[in-house]
């Protein structure tokens, strides 16, 4: 029985994902000495690292989705909005997007 770091590392992979099943099957490899497993020790570890990385931009994917942000204020304009809201929507640029039309433009009419 060879106790190779890289096969132990491929086990805390297998074992943070939740992979016990497939942990103690490398387990099993690595005491056998199979040289199968030690030939495939590389790919095993890119796959792993493969996996881990895809589960982390799913997560900060999924909160991203999750997450409410705040909505946009300007707060240079605040003191201004209370004042007098037609001169502050003239100088808020999100407020021209929220008028625009699209059926009237004439580059949708064309197409």
């Amino acid at each position: 029985m060879r106790h190779d770091p890289a096969s132990g590392a491929i086990i805390v992979m297998l074992r943070s994902l939740k992979m016990h099943g497939m942990a103690q099957a490398v387990t099993d490899l690595m005491e056998q000495g199979a040289p199968a497993f030690d030939a495939a020790v590389p790919i095993l570890s890119q796959l792993l690292k493969a996996e881990t990385a895809e589960r982390e931009v799913r997560s900060v994917s999924y909160q991203l989705k999750a997450a409410r942000f705040p909505a946009y204020r300007d707060l240079a304009c605040q003191s201004a909005c209370k004042r007098d809201p037609l001169s502050a929507r003239k100088r808020d640029p999100i407020s021209r997007w929220r008028k625009v039309d699209l059926t009237r433009s004439p580059a949708l009419r064309a197409a």
